[in-house]
C-alpha cells in the first residue's frame, strides 16, 4: 500500500489538520489514493488513505511521528482525504465512552475469566450494565467527566432491579 503513496503516484485527495489538545499539538497530512482499486481481489476495494501524524507535547517539546494506512470500498466521490480522518478520529470515541469507563470503572483489564464462553458473557453482561446506566442514571450526561462516569460505575446505591425495570 505504501507505493500507492509514492512521490511520483497520483494522490485522489490531500488534507492537513491541525488538533491541539491535552497538552498536545497534532498535524495529521491525509493522503488518497484509488491505485489498489481493481489490482486486488479484496471485493469493492476503492480507496487508500496514508495519515502522516506529527505530535508535539507542548511542555516537553518532544516530538513523535507515525504513519498508518487504510482501505475502503467507499467511492472518491463519498470518501475524501478530510472525511476518512474524520472516520478514523471517530474511531477513538469508542475507546474513550466504552473502553476507558470499564477498565477504570469495572477494572475489566485485570480480570481473568479462563473457563469456557466466561470472558464472552461477562463481556456482555458488562455491556448491558454499562448502557443500564448510561440510560438511566440521573448523573450520566454527556457532560459528565470521563472519570465521574467510572465513579458512577461503582456506585452501590444503584440497584440493578428498578433499571431493568424502567428498561425495559
Amino acid at each position: 500500500m505504501r507505493a500507492c503513496f509514492e512521490p511520483d503516484a497520483p494522490i485522489a485527495d490531500r488534507a492537513t489538520l491541525t488538533d491541539k489538545g491535552h497538552g498536545r499539538l497534532t498535524t495529521r497530512k491525509v493522503r488518497t489514493s484509488q491505485l489498489l482499486h481493481g489490482y486486488s481481489d479484496f471485493p469493492d476495494l476503492h480507496t487508500c488513505m496514508e495519515i502522516d501524524r506529527t505530535t508535539v507535547e507542548v511542555k516537553s517539546g518532544k516530538v513523535t511521528s507515525a504513519t498508518a494506512y487504510a482501505v475502503t470500498s467507499m467511492s472518491p466521490r463519498r470518501f475524501t482525504a478530510r472525511g476518512g480522518a474524520a472516520i478514523v478520529r471517530g474511531h477513538w470515541s469508542i475507546e474513550t465512552r466504552n473502553n476507558f469507563v470499564r477498565d477504570d470503572g469495572w477494572r475489566e483489564d485485570r480480570q481473568v475469566w479462563r473457563r469456557g464462553n466466561a470472558s464472552c458473557v461477562m463481556n456482555m453482561l458488562l455491556g448491558v450494565a454499562l448502557n443500564l446506566l448510561r440510560c438511566n442514571s440521573p448523573h450520566w450526561t454527556n457532560e459528565t467527566p470521563m472519570t465521574h462516569k467510572a465513579a458512577i460505575v461503582n456506585d452501590n446505591s444503584i440497584t440493578p432491579a428498578p433499571l431493568i425495570g424502567r428498561a425495559l
